[in-house]
């Protein structure tokens, strides 16, 4: 093999410098990945809980509905199917709404200002946000995110006022699968107490109507 001229030299250089970074942004593409930000929402099903590898199973049939706008999680509860077809019927788009708006209730509270804050008492902002920390190239998990308000001031009527504190991550954790068929409810705190659930189709929970055409 003969020795390489210098402009084959430079031509693999450069061939080498752009596989390094192309490397680092796969990398770092990895590291931060998530859910795309979308009005979608899923609907999540009870399957069982594994608490130091004893499985469980409650009694009450639970659904989580949960919807991915940038990199935060709104989420509601539904307690069993009955509940579930009767707000359908009433509103085909009752959960869907309802999730999404949850999140966003959740993200105005996030930034604007704590307002009224008695000295000795405090208010809360709380999101669920995308932690990379517990994430991996397989699982997402999104974390409860918290702020708290404490007393600033008074205005100039006497009230009190307050200002947010430094937010900090707290124990609740939602982990998804990345291709969104499995959720898993567990705690920082108690990490080997996990709750199961199974992705569903929403229209398979929508009462049946077909009596009336």
């Amino acid at each position: 093999m003969g020795l390489l001229t210098q402009e084959e030299f430079f031509m693999k250089t450069k061939i080498l410098s752009l596989l390094v970074v192309l490397m680092s942004v796969w990398c770092g593409n990895v590291a931060m990945a998530q859910f795309y930000s979308s009005e979608k929402v899923y609907c999540y099903k009870y399957v069982k809980t594994v608490n130091d590898g004893i499985s469980s199973k409650a009694m009450s049939e639970q659904y989580v509905f949960v919807n991915f706008q940038n990199d935060m999680m709104g989420y509601w509860y539904a307690s069993g199917v009955k509940e579930i077809r009767k707000k359908l019927l009433e509103s085909p788009e009752y959960y869907n709404e309802v999730t999404r708006n949850n999140l966003a209730e959740n993200y105005n509270d996030w930034k604007s200002s704590p307002g009224w804050t008695p000295i000795g008492q405090s208010g809360i902002a709380v999101i669920y946000k995308y932690c990379d920390t517990y994430s991996s190239y397989n699982k997402y998990t999104y974390r409860r995110y918290c702020k708290y308000s404490r007393f600033s001031h008074s205005d100039v009527w006497g009230n009190p006022q307050g200002v947010w504190g430094n937010p900090s991550w707290e124990d609740d954790c939602y982990t998804f699968s990345k291709d969104r068929t499995e959720l898993i409810r567990w705690s920082t705190s108690d990490p080997e107490n996990r709750s199961y659930y199974e992705l569903v189709d929403i229209e398979s929970l929508k009462p049946n109507t077909d009596f009336l055409d």
